[in-house]
Order: C-alpha cells, then sequence, then structure tokens
C-alpha cells in the first residue's frame, strides 16, 4: 500500500520541481525526499521522475500517479477536518461522496440527521370548528 507520506513528497517534488526545494519545503534534507521516491518508485514499480542537472520531471506514471495523489490527499484533509471537528464536539456535515452525482442507496450518513418537528395535530377532545353551511357567506 501506497504511504500519504509519500506521496506528499511526490506532490512537492512536482510543484518545485527539484528536489532540493521541494526538501526545503517539507523541512526534510534532500536525501530523506530521494530515499522517499526511490521507495515510493519500488511500491508501485514504475519510474515516477527523471533526474536531471536541471531539476526533476515527472515520468508518464508520475503524472498518472500525480492526478490521483491530489485527489487521495484531499480527501485525507477533509477526513482530519471532520474528525478535529468531532474531536471537540462540533457537528460536520461531510461533503461525501464529492464525486458521485447521487449517494447510494445503501449510504447512511455518519451524523445524526435532524428532522423537522411534526406539526401539532388537534386533539380530539377539542371540538371542531363549525363551517358555514353556504362557502359565500
Amino acid at each position: 500500500m501506497i504511504e500519504a507520506r509519500r506521496l506528499h513528497i511526490l506532490r512537492a517534488v512536482a510543484d518545485h520541481r527539484t528536489v532540493t526545494a521541494a526538501a526545503a519545503a517539507l523541512y526534510l534534507t534532500p536525501s530523506a525526499v530521494s530515499q522517499q521516491l526511490a521507495a515510493l518508485e519500488q511500491e508501485t514499480g514504475h519510474r515516477l521522475v527523471e533526474r536531471s542537472a536541471k531539476g526533476v520531471r515527472l515520468t508518464p506514471a508520475g503524472e498518472i500517479l500525480l492526478s490521483h495523489t491530489n485527489a487521495v490527499l484531499a480527501q485525507l484533509e477533509r477526513a482530519e477536518a471532520e474528525l478535529a471537528a468531532y474531536g471537540s464536539g462540533r457537528r460536520v456535515r461531510s461533503p461525501w461522496p464529492p464525486s458521485r452525482p447521487a449517494s447510494p442507496r445503501w449510504w447512511r450518513p455518519p451524523w445524526p440527521v435532524s428532522r423537522p418537528p411534526r406539526p401539532a395535530y388537534a386533539s380530539a377532545s377539542r371540538t371542531p370548528r363549525a363551517t358555514p353551511a353556504c362557502p359565500w357567506s
């Protein structure tokens, strides 16, 4: 399974185009970033970046993984925010599923669904109002 921190590193390398700049943005050493990229390439079984004297460029496989990386990390960030709000006692409505036009029938929201109160009905002990025999009088 691909680790989320390695996906963070891949996104930083793609954004900054050099291992050194990505390492500085992530508060890591360039050696650590290179090792994590190598481990990610090992996990996926594909070469993800091409290194040159001018910097780093993503391969087509790296571009594919990056497109999924952005979606996965955005979903993880939403999950972390929702869990933080849950821990603080606030009610949060999850935007899940954001990419589907309609929710599956089996899916129920993880929060309690509040329904509007039922309208008050006249009790049987009350007498009904008299209606006029002629509606226009």
